[in-house]
């Protein structure tokens, strides 16, 4: 073999290696580089009527993206919680979302809870191409490519409450709601469907969201002849609401009362209202304590649940386990 061939070869070898050790270089400075995290917005009630349960899905969510990031990131990414204050007010929403999208730069949102506070942002997450997370039950009637809605529907959760109390209880009913979309279409959705299982609404009443005047209330119900109550306020409405209806039942005790059935109240708010005398029920997906989540063999979860949830009473919120089904969808 020439000299000229040996030098050649060799060259080509030498550039070879060179090649190998740059690329072997910029991996080594790529890896030392931070790397981004992908941004995800939380737009929840920390303020106003809504705030007292919206504050246990902040929780469930920022406990779920530690863990994430504590195992690892979303495709070797970091996750960055952005959080917003809808201030339990669907214009606020609007805003906020705009601000997380246009201004934070965020990849997602999680959140809303009223569905008239996920109606106002509905168009903002459809102008920015982008995606929302509804953790909650809704009344249907809606569809966007743009939201991934993890809550039950009214053949899901309402239709079951209506057929048990039926049997239960009678076939005369009382509607109570907050005055916004959910209550709203509810009413609408039983109107229309109870009397095709043999029920009559005998009453309805509806107030504005933190409304606490219920003093006359009971007295309506009771005189109405319903056999049971169908509950649909929300936030802290339901205060003052069980207390006005536990003075009526007290007032009442030598006769039959009807029962309330709540759909939109959490165990761990129930807890705190009064029973009336053993006539409040309530009616959600499920009521599961962290120890009987399906999923609680994955890492994530076990992180979340030992570093983060470890004796909070978030874990029996059942609205707090839906909103680790948005964290879960996101990530996978």
């Amino acid at each position: 073999m020439s000299v000229t061939m040996k030098n050649t070869r060799l060259q080509r070898v030498g550039g070879l290696l060179l090649l190998v050790a740059v690329i072997l270089t910029s991996i080594a400075l790529s890896l030392q580089k931070p790397v981004n995290p992908i941004r995800i917005g939380v737009l929840h009630s920390l303020t106003g009527t809504m705030a007292a349960s919206e504050q246990y899905e902040v929780a469930v969510i920022r406990a779920m993206v530690n863990a994430t990031n504590r195992q690892g990131g979303v495709l070797g990414r970091p996750l960055e919680m952005i959080l917003a204050d809808g201030q339990s007010d669907p214009e606020t929403f609007a805003k906020e979302a705009e601000t997380l999208l246009r201004d934070r730069s965020v990849s997602v949102i999680f959140g809303c809870w009223l569905s008239s506070s996920r109606q106002a942002v509905k168009p903002i997450i459809e102008r920015y191409d982008s995606l929302l997370m509804y953790p909650v039950q809704y009344e249907g009637l809606e569809q966007s490519k743009h939201i991934i809605y993890a809550g039950s529907t009214p053949n899901q959760q309402l239709f079951p409450a209506l057929t048990w109390a039926r049997q239960a209880f009678g076939t005369k009913l009382f509607l109570v709601g907050s005055d916004y979309t959910y209550p709203r279409s509810l009413s609408f959705i039983i109107n229309v469907l109870g009397p095709r299982i043999g029920l009559e609404v005998v009453g309805e009443h509806y107030v504005e969201l933190g409304n606490q005047e219920f003093d006359s209330l009971p007295r309506e119900i009771f005189a109405s002849g319903a056999d049971f109550v169908i509950n649909m306020l929300n936030g802290d409405s339901n205060t003052g609401f069980f207390h006005s209806m536990d003075k009526g039942y007290q007032q009442h005790a030598d006769r039959t009362l009807p029962a309330v059935i709540s759909l939109s109240l959490d165990e761990i708010s129930a807890r705190a209202l009064p029973n009336l005398q053993g006539h409040s029920y309530l009616s959600w997906s499920y009521f599961y304590s962290p120890q009987h989540w399906t999923s609680l063999e994955e890492p994530i979860v076990q992180d979340a649940l030992t570093n983060e949830l470890a004796g909070q009473p978030v874990g029996f919120y059942p609205v707090s386990t839906d909103g680790y089904k948005t964290v879960q969808s996101f990530r996978s």
